[in-house]
């Protein structure tokens, strides 16, 4: 695969992959290294000095494991590795430092190595000897065969181990950094970049490694001279931090807090610099919108009724709204930094908003103050309310107090009112007739009217105690059409009527819910009336009035049923009336339709019998199939008459069936194609071969060639007729709408509107002269309906009409 092409994932994983094998070469060749030392130690006693020197400083020793007796000679530098006391030991003392994890692969390894001689070379974890501490240990393993002996070298890499991990977790840190991070060298070359960078400029590893930067993120927004600070900066080995304006891959701009260090080789030379971005375009953005709300905030408070100020610990004022201000005939700005004297308070109370303020700062809890003050204008009396709390004023470090006072003159005025109004709502109460009492939620009484405690001999000392229905009811539990049960079930007024055997009365309940300030049902108010004398004057008129009630039902129904059959008999009457009329009618057309025909078939006749000594062969010929002509077209009225009589009596057979309705089409083309040819008339058919439709195959038939008939009848030669589809829907089931579509001279809106009535003559010679009744269409109709289907035209003069009949849709998969 192309490099190009690789996604940032798999060359993460590449570059991983490379890693890992450039460290285990560093491994190996630093075991190499080692063998290499053991071999030339080996063949040299005298260099032993140096060996151990090399074993303590590459952190290796090498081991001979004697298989006979299961004893491991180790040299200094293997001793040291695993913390032994002695060089000689055996091989199970050994294997138990290695952790209990590991011991199966090292005992598989072992396996191998001693019974088909496979070298090894592993990586596993022990627990010195000496100290515990977890060690990483490489090791490499030979055998002899013939002097039965086992020899390998070992290497602590846990340092390594550790250099790896450290390294991992930091590229991880870089790689999963919310921040963009690149590098670049002294030149400004970009040599790294990580997904972040590509996330906030849109450029790959790929577009942007390798390119100058500032350059290829220049806005051209930022001059000249702050691009050579940064590198003057850079290049003294300074941390550079400010924001910067850049521009992405595709154009936009971004506003960037940007830090870039130095990276500094071992002498202490820059080599290069490690760039670290953050996008703070919506920072600066709120920032601004910030400003803008400040602003915005303080309109707000300068238009709020409320006296609102801020002041410091010692007495100044900081901050003041225009209405605080107005107070004192100043501006807002006028307010800052003066004090209370100066603004001329109340000058016996100012020692005590002193104490308040302090009060607020140190128990850093907000208090409310009422007073009386006098204007300074008028000196009229008002009273104000103050809530004064502790407040941060920005930019400012001593301790402040936030005011929001309010001027409680009318409130107090309309509280006044209230007490007056409650005391005449008390008299009202108590004067009205009705029993009121209010309940709690446990059925207690808890407040009542004067005609309660009257008639329900209520305790009025403890009334919380006092369950209602012991005193309305004399039962110890809730009567079992309790209005207030269903109240509080439905959280809707109640009322129910019942006499009441405690108190011998006749009672209206009305329970209506009481709420608490979170919606909760708290109780019910109950307002009981007396209704035993209405309910007295009630039974008696409801039996008079029961029976008047039978009396009028007997009335009532014998006149409904009489009014019932006049109006049966008067509707049948009209239908009968407008039928004959429209049958007289329509026999009246259908009579002039055939005397037309009949005419010139009898005067064609008698030309032919009294003069066809003088005719020509050729004239007769015309004749004659004028005859014909006459002959077919009045067959096909008396055809069409004869249909329609028979479904207007009801003998005609309606035997719906399942059918493809392109092979119908293409039957009935057939019969017309002839009369379509000698108008040079175009027929086509866009039916599908799979359209199934369920109908009376015979009525359908009818249909068709009646359509297709006239629409050639009424199309001038070389015009067009389609013969198409459209799918249509109501509510009750899916309807196949057939069209039949001619270019030829249309209808006017009063032909049609006199189409399919039984009453209406719409017979009208075609292009060509061809003789018309209109039966046709009243034929198509009645069939059409039968089939639970509609018919309708729609038609412009000298644009064609479309004749579009419905029928039922048939699923293919029933079928």
């Amino acid at each position: 695969m192309d490099s190009i092409n690789k996604t940032k994932e798999e060359l993460l994983l590449e570059l991983e992959e490379l890693k890992r094998d450039l460290n285990e070469l560093e491994v190996r060749n630093s075991i190499l290294e080692s063998e290499k030392h053991v071999n030339i130690i080996s063949e040299s006693v005298q260099n032993e000095m140096e060996l151990r020197r090399a074993e303590e400083f590459a952190k290796f020793g090498y081991w001979n494991l004697y298989i006979d007796e299961k004893i491991i000679r180790a040299s200094d530098g293997a001793k040291n590795i695993y913390g032994l006391e002695k060089n000689e030991n055996s091989l199970e003392m050994i294997q138990g430092l290695a952790l209990p994890e590991y011991r199966p692969m090292l005992d598989k390894a072992l396996k191998d190595l001693l019974e088909n001689n496979i070298p090894y070379e592993v990586e596993f974890k022990i627990r010195r000897q000496s100290d515990g501490r977890i060690v990483d240990i490489y090791s490499k393993k030979e055998y002899d065969p013939i002097q039965k002996i086992a020899f390998g070298v070992i290497q602590d890499i846990t340092e390594k181990k550790k250099s790896d991990e450290e390294i991992l977790k930091f590229k991880r840190a870089v790689e999963t950094s919310g921040d963009a991070i690149f590098l670049a060298d002294i030149t400004g070359i970009i040599t790294y970049i990580n997904p972040e960078f590509t996330n906030l400029y849109g450029y790959s590893s790929e577009e942007i490694i390798g390119k100058t930067t500032p350059r290829i993120l220049k806005s051209g927004l930022i001059d000249q001279e702050t691009y050579k600070n940064f590198w003057i900066t850079i290049l003294n080995k300074q941390v550079v931090k400010g924001e910067l304006v850049n521009k992405t891959k595709d154009g936009s701009f971004i506003t960037i807090e940007s830090s870039a260090n130095p990276i500094l080789d071992d002498n202490s030379d820059i080599i290069g610099f490690l760039s670290v971005q953050r996008d703070i375009s919506e920072r600066k953005k709120l920032e601004q919108l910030n400003l803008l709300h400040r602003e915005q905030l303080q309109t707000i408070i300068d238009k709020l009724p409320n006296y609102i100020f801020v002041k410091d610990i010692d007495g100044f004022f900081l901050m003041a709204n225009k209405a605080f201000a107005e107070l004192f005939y100043l501006s807002p700005s006028e307010i800052l930094n003066k004090t209370d004297v100066e603004l001329n308070l109340n000058q016996e109370h100012i020692e005590d908003y002193r104490i308040e303020d302090l009060e607020v700062i140190n128990s850093n809890k907000p208090k409310i103050i009422n007073e009386e003050i006098f204007t300074l204008d008028t000196h009229e009396k008002i009273y104000i309310q103050t809530i004064k709390l502790p407040y941060k004023y920005p930019g400012w470090d001593k301790p402040c107090i936030l005011g929001i006072s309010t001027d409680m003159t009318e409130i107090r005025r309309v509280e006044d009112e209230l007490i007056s109004a409650r005391n005449e709502w008390e008299l009202t109460f108590n004067t009205i007739t009705d029993m009121i009492t209010v309940h709690d939620n446990e059925f207690n009484i808890i407040r009542s009217n004067q005609a309660a405690q009257k008639i329900l001999k209520l305790p009025i000392d403890s009334l919380a105690k006092v369950k209602c229905f012991h005193y309305f009811h004399g039962t110890d539990v809730p009567h079992q059409d309790c209005a207030s049960c269903k109240s509080y079930e439905s959280g809707d007024a109640c009322t129910i009527e019942l006499y009441e055997k405690y108190l011998d009365m006749y009672i209206e309940i009305r329970a209506i819910p009481r709420y608490d300030k979170f919606g909760n049902i708290s109780g019910i108010i109950h307002v009981v009336r007396d209704i035993s004398d209405r309910k007295k004057a009630e039974d008696e008129k409801e039996e008079l009035l029961e029976q008047l009630r039978i009396s009028n039902e007997i009335i009532e129904s014998e006149l409904f049923e009489k009014n019932s059959l006049i109006d049966e008999l008067t509707k049948t009457k009209e239908s009968l009336e407008i039928i004959n009329s429209q049958k007289d009618k329509f026999f009246s057309i259908i009579a002039h339709d055939i005397k037309g025909p009949f005419s010139g078939f009898l005067g064609l006749s008698r030309i032919i019998a009294e003069e066809y000594q003088d005719l020509t062969m050729k004239e007769l010929q015309e004749f004659g199939k004028s005859l014909q002509e006459s002959a077919n077209n009045l067959y096909k009225l008396l055809d069409n008459l004869l249909e329609w009589s028979r479904m207007q009596r009801g003998v005609t057979e309606f035997n719906p069936e399942t059918c493809n309705l392109k092979y119908l089409l293409e039957q009935n083309l057939g019969i017309v194609n002839e009369f379509a040819k000698q108008k040079n008339i175009e027929l086509t058919c866009y039916i599908n071969e799979d359209e199934i439709v369920t109908a009376d195959v015979r009525m359908l038939n009818t249909v068709i060639r009646n359509l297709i008939s006239n629409a050639i009848k009424f199309t001038p030669r070389g015009g067009k007729i389609e013969i198409g589809l459209l799918k249509t829907e109501n509510s009750l089931n899916q309807l196949k709408s057939i069209y039949i579509k001619d270019s030829g001279i249309g209808m006017s809106d009063d032909i049609i509107g006199k189409l399919f009535k039984l009453d209406q003559k719409v017979s009208r010679p075609g292009t060509e002269n061809e003789p018309s009744t209109g039966l046709g269409l009243l034929l198509c109709k009645e069939f059409i309906e039968r089939h639970g289907g509609k018919i309708w035209v729609e038609s412009e003069i000298g644009k064609g009409s479309t004749f579009i009949f419905s029928l039922p849709n048939i699923d293919e998969e029933r079928n």
